[in-house]
């Protein structure tokens, strides 16, 4: 099976993050907990657009989000800063006008502006509320996302994007986790 990749936003944004509030020194010692392949990959110059090996993500992500008391809520908050960076203006624009469908419609396009491997789809199941599904290569760290990046990431980085749209009450939660023996990942978007 080939390995899994993920885009070098992702790992720019968790960089600028752990130095916005953790600092410096967090995001060096971050680094040296790395196996030397990875922190060669991690410490490099990473283009935004470039694609980098996803067991290298994973790995980051799982010993910077581990640290916390409480994981998934560090994962939560990351993704929630992670949406408020990447939703371009002219998506906040139509997010804006109020259209929360706009984003749901367009989950698996964004998906895979972040990771080459799994596909997320959405269909509306009543008005206001959604299911969501990411269907995901077998669990393995190099060839798909890991449990932080597909049961902690989405739902508040989908959340953050659908407050944008004037949702306030909107509400993403991880149902179903593929890493608990589920065959995919399933949402519920509701507002």
């Amino acid at each position: 099976m080939r390995e899994g990749m993920a885009k070098g936003l992702l790992f720019n944004y968790l960089r600028d993050y752990v130095l916005a509030n953790e600092g410096e020194a967090r995001w060096s010692a971050l680094l040296s907990e790395l196996e030397p392949k990875d922190r060669e990959v991690a410490s490099g110059i990473l283009l935004a657009s470039g694609w980098y090996p996803i067991g290298v993500w994973n790995r980051i992500v799982d010993k910077q989000m581990s640290r916390a008391s409480d994981p998934g809520v560090a994962m939560a908050q990351f993704c929630t800063y992670l949406g408020d960076r990447e939703l371009n203006t002219l998506l906040k624009m139509m997010l804006k006008l109020g259209w929360p469908e706009f984003l749901l419609k367009r989950t698996g396009f964004l998906w895979s502006r972040y990771f080459d491997v799994g596909t997320f789809t959405a269909e509306e199941i009543e008005p206001r509320r959604w299911k969501l599904r990411l269907d995901n290569a077998p669990a393995d760290e190099n060839v798909s996302v890991a449990r932080f990046s597909c049961a902690y990431g989405p739902a508040p980085w989908l959340e953050r994007g659908l407050h944008l749209s004037g949702t306030k009450t909107a509400r993403v939660e991880h149902v179903v986790c593929r890493w608990d023996g589920a065959p995919a990942c399933e949402f519920i978007a509701s507002w």
